[in-house]
């Protein structure tokens, strides 16, 4: 199961390890920097053909991207563009000289045939059937020449655009947010330098995508009143600034309520250490179950999960989010769940297989008795064995000699695991019955050698 949000944790911090803004990275994949925000906090994931340009990028495999971790420790995007309908405000602080005006009107002209290109683009892309093979290779080729077509002209509306930019004297912050896409980081950057109106939360989060990352915590130092800082305000900037400026907001922030969806959309971002804070808070305020913690659990510290869990001992969890969170806890935790909040009912075959790794074996010995008739059992064992004792294996091992018609595939799975002793001791008995057909001896023999 793919976990968007770490998935989109992921994205953001290679992407910040590349020292590119969302709209830099956006600018390579050909597709809106809205789209890329949209990964990063977990709400959609990238389509197969845009990861393995992301991978490039990245310098990282498609399954590490897909893992949401390097190896060493899909759903399509809905939109290729977010149509910007915002009205543009008149520009009642820019000085009125003619020349001055007269340029930003041409940016804000080359902005909207831009858009108007994207949309059709869009469009274009959308008409592209791949259930029809032979009809899409035809539009695909159609497509790809467009597209290149699109490009050019795109490059060359967003060049009359920094060039006359750069002829600006001063500028509305609303305005400098929508010509922004335009622009290189830097242009965007001295931008900021001929505001004439201030920058308010909104308007920062709006330019956030376009400039880097020390900018951004320069600007939210200079220009937000601290006291007014929420977790809303808080999962708008997470992706923009650093870890130690979002470290240091959510202090503030928390002395404002704290909701579900708001802990899930900033955990991607806040260290870990800052997430048990913000969780120690929801908890007081009782607004933590189980499906929550499954959500965030790669990024809570491994204590602070079993310390929660521990609290909540007495609910009762879903044996799905049994199954997310169980990597995360430690294996005592896990036990006492499994005793106090699940269903042992809901505990069949697969989901014991897929447990095993995670318990005790204490536990994986009190659990595979469950299971030991099913039918699917000798499927199963060579994935369980392991994380059994070894008394364990010598109890089943007695009761499939034991057992009228000998299930020798289970014995087979077995015999790596088992004392030398014990099978010495099994092929004497069978030797010694009278009725051996031998075949107990060749499955055994190689282990006494």
């Amino acid at each position: 199961m793919l976990n968007s949000r770490k998935i989109g944790a992921y994205i953001s911090q290679q992407r910040k390890n590349k020292n590119l803004t969302q709209a830099e990275l956006a600018e390579k994949l050909n597709i809106t920097h809205q789209a890329i925000s949209k990964w990063e906090n977990g709400s959609s994931l990238p389509d197969i053909a845009i990861l393995v340009e992301l991978a490039e990028i990245f310098q990282v495999t498609v399954d590490e991207i897909l893992k949401g971790e390097s190896n060493e420790v899909i759903e399509e995007n809905k939109e290729m563009n977010n149509e910007v309908e915002r009205k543009h405000i008149e520009n009642s602080n820019l000085i009125n000289e003619k020349s001055d005006s007269g340029i930003l009107d041409e940016i804000l002209e080359s902005v909207e045939n831009i858009k108007k290109s994207f949309q059709k683009e869009s469009i274009r892309k959308t008409k592209l059937d791949p259930d029809f093979e032979e009809s899409f290779k035809k539009q695909k080729e159609t497509f790809k020449k467009q597209k290149e077509s699109f490009i050019k002209d795109k490059e060359r509306l967003k060049n009359d655009i920094k060039s006359k930019f750069g002829k600006l004297n001063f500028i509305n912050s609303k305005d400098l947010v929508e010509i922004a896409p335009f622009l290189d980081r830097k242009s965007a950057e001295n931008g900021l330098d001929i505001v004439t109106d201030g920058m308010d939360i909104e308007n920062i989060i709006g330019l956030a995508p376009f400039l880097g990352r020390d900018k951004i915590d320069s600007i939210v130092d200079k220009a937000i009143n601290k006291e007014e800082i929420d977790f809303t305000i808080l999962m708008g900037l997470c992706p923009f600034i650093s870890r130690e400026k979002i470290d240091e907001l959510v202090d503030i922030a928390l002395e404002n309520e704290v909701n579900v969806e708001i802990i899930g959309g900033i955990a991607p971002f806040v260290s870990r250490e800052k997430m048990g804070v913000i969780l120690d808070k929801a908890m007081d305020n009782d607004i933590i179950d189980f499906e929550l913690l499954a959500s965030i659990a790669p990024f809570i510290k491994r204590s602070k999960m079993d310390e929660i869990i521990n609290r909540m001992m007495e609910n009762e969890m879903d044996i799905k989010v049994l199954e997310a969170l169980a990597p995360f806890m430690k294996r005592e935790t896990l036990g006492r769940v499994i005793d106090n909040c699940i269903n042992k009912e809901e505990l069949d075959i697969e989901m014991i297989t897929m447990l095993c790794p995670f318990l005790k074996r204490d536990k994986m010995d009190e659990l595979v008795d469950n299971i030991l008739d099913d039918e699917r059992f000798e499927e199963v064992l060579g994935g369980i064995v392991p994380f059994l004792s070894s008394s364990k294996c010598e109890e089943i091992f007695y009761e499939m000699l034991d057992q009228d018609e000998r299930n020798y595939g289970v014995i087979a799975t077995l015999a790596p695991f088992l004392n030398k002793d014990v099978i010495i001791e099994a092929i004497n008995i069978d030797l010694k019955s009278g009725k051996s057909d031998g075949k107990l001896l060749s499955i055994l023999g190689p282990f006494i050698s």
